[in-house]
């Protein structure tokens, strides 16, 4: 007997779908097919999933807080800010899109908090000082005369 070798190409190499969305359908008594529930939109996101770097990763964190379930890995997005579901949903994605931009600087922010640390440490050695000064006078005076 051979396995079952069937994939869902949908889904990503992982485990799993990358979003998940989960939504209510609630009838209301009468007809009308309206209820103020209907319109809410919830979004799970595997976050291992995005690709984000150490830095981004934990600066996705610091933005999301309690949103970010570490044990599932998971980041909850939810929206009803809309009247119908489909906008809620384009809500999610947008608020999606842009914490991951806003991670993205986080690379730079790394970047830049690092150089200024090797500077300070660098400006505060007196004899790496005067070795530099002396490089540069040194390069100033070759310019000069050539």
């Amino acid at each position: 007997m051979m396995p079952d070798k069937k994939e869902d190409l949908d889904d990503p190499p992982a485990e799993g779908p990358i979003l998940r969305w989960q939504t209510r359908v609630v009838l209301a008594p009468g007809g009308d097919a309206w209820h103020p529930k209907n319109r809410k939109v919830k979004m799970a996101v595997t976050v291992k999933e995005l690709g984000l770097s150490k830095h981004q990763f934990r600066r996705l964190r610091e933005l999301v807080g309690k949103r970010y379930h570490p044990g599932r890995d998971e980041l909850t997005i939810t929206s009803e800010r809309f009247e119908h579901r489909e906008e809620n949903r384009k809500d999610c994605l947008r608020t999606l899109f842009s914490l991951i931009e806003e991670a993205g600087k986080a690379n730079k922010l790394a970047e830049d908090a690092r150089a200024s640390y090797v500077k300070q440490r660098l400006r505060a050695n007196p004899a790496f000082m005067g070795r530099f000064q002396a490089k540069i006078r040194k390069q100033v005076s070759n310019t000069i005369s050539a």
